[in-house]
């Protein structure tokens, strides 16, 4: 290599430039290791989070998978009330469209 300088024990010593370089190309893969890294977790917590607001049945075919008895019943019971209070919240509208 040209820019290799040769010391009195005979290792290599690199030019300023070429360490500048290497230093440069060590500092943007780190940044962009941690640019990746951020955008993982923030990834990661906005699926947290929109599965965390589901607590219950949201469909019918939610409750058909459970096994039959009790417990099926009842989540389509809780499914059932759910939607009749969702109805009832709604204000009632005139024919013509209007409120």
């Amino acid at each position: 290599m040209a820019s290799d300088l040769w010391t009195s024990k005979g290792s290599v010593a690199f030019d300023a430039d070429e360490l500048d370089k290497k230093r440069k190309r060590a500092e943007s893969q780190a940044a962009l290791i941690f640019a990746l890294l951020i955008g993982a977790f923030a990834a990661l917590g906005i699926i947290l989070v929109a599965n965390s607001e589901r607590e219950g049945p949201t469909e019918i075919s939610d409750c058909s998978a459970l096994e039959p008895g009790a417990a099926r019943l009842a989540c389509f019971d809780k499914l059932a009330r759910d939607r009749e209070a969702s109805f009832k919240a709604t204000a009632p509208t005139r024919i013509d469209g209007r409120q």
